[in-house]
């Protein structure tokens, strides 16, 4: 499924598949790819993001959840639906956490950085800097 998602990012994006050499001898040319430990660091800040809002989601789910017990006890079956606050949110936050692994991962694999006798290239993504 991530293949599906990278190939439509590269088709809309216009992302080419490999790094154009800068200016400089052809032969002291060097391509790297960004380190796995890289994407390891990448990976916690995801990970830390998505329990903060995990935790804001569990702070907001709190004032429907009262609201509707409280409805309830006093015989309002409307109340019920207030639960479905938290989880129509809940939803949202795990799609969107999701597609950001993702776009993620698809950042560090298109990461290059190009070396010549003359330059360095950098490319984040889309990007292209000198």
């Amino acid at each position: 499924m991530f293949q599906a998602f990278r190939d439509s990012c590269e088709r809309l994006l216009r992302i080419p598949p490999a790094p154009e050499p800068p200016p400089g001898d052809e032969a002291s040319t060097r391509v790297f790819n960004a380190a796995p430990s890289y994407y390891k660091y990448l990976l916690f800040l995801w990970a830390a993001k998505s329990v903060l809002f995990l935790v804001i989601l569990s702070w907001v789910a709190i004032a429907p959840a009262v609201g509707a017990m409280a409805m309830a006890r006093h015989g309002h079956r409307s109340g019920l639906f207030l639960l479905l606050i938290p989880g129509v949110l809940g939803a949202l936050l795990l799609v969107g956490r999701l597609f950001v692994l993702a776009v993620l991962r698809l950042d560090f694999e298109k990461r290059w950085y190009v070396v010549t006798d003359r330059s360095l290239r950098v490319r984040e993504g889309k990007k292209l800097s000198h």
